[in-house]
């Protein structure tokens, strides 16, 4: 990640290598968080890959 995105978002490389964690560690924490609700985007296809 260029260090311009990481000093405008704060976001480094090493707060997202999840290594193989989504599906087992941070999907079923986001699927408890969301719960039921419904959730709403614009362009959300764009959004979806990022989770595939």
């Amino acid at each position: 990640m260029p260090k311009d995105i990481q000093t405008l978002t704060g976001i480094t490389e090493k707060m997202i290598e999840t290594e193989g964690a989504f599906n087992t560690e941070i999907f079923p924490a986001l699927n408890k968080f969301i719960g039921e609700d419904l959730i709403l985007g614009y362009n959300i296809n764009f959004d979806i890959n990022f989770f595939i």
